[in-house]
């Protein structure tokens, strides 16, 4: 099953964020990082990965605003970016993904597969 249209449902702090099709059937669950909740997310185009960002309930460490890309069937994280990331988006391709960093107002784009930067944009 590919799910391209859906949305991250909290269900209270500190819970598995779900992923939900256009109808609010869940499909799959995503682990949680206790005391944060999703900024953002970002299907690829083929619809099997997922790319999202967290930040903490209790303050936003600029520093510390991972991306994460999840093969969101299986609910497990297949690659994250330690980078200062605010909002996560793929490419059309699949291939890269862009993120943003909120204090210096800088895009950085990422090799999807390896984590590797590949680009910063100012």
């Amino acid at each position: 099953m590919s799910v391209i249209s859906a949305k991250l449902s909290k269900r209270g702090r500190d819970r598995p964020e779900v992923v939900v099709d256009r109808s609010g059937a869940e499909v799959a669950r995503l682990e949680e990082v206790p005391g944060h909740h999703t900024r953002s997310v970002s299907f690829s185009a083929d619809g099997r990965l997922l790319a999202t960002t967290r930040w903490g309930y209790e303050a936003v460490d600029p520093t510390r605003m991972p991306a994460t890309i999840w093969d969101w069937e299986r609910g497990k994280a297949v690659m994250r970016v330690d980078a200062s990331a605010e909002f996560v988006e793929f490419d059309p391709s699949g291939g890269l993904i862009a993120t943003s960093r909120p204090v210096e107002g800088i895009a950085d784009v990422w090799d999807a597969q390896t984590g590797r930067r590949e680009a910063t944009l100012t």
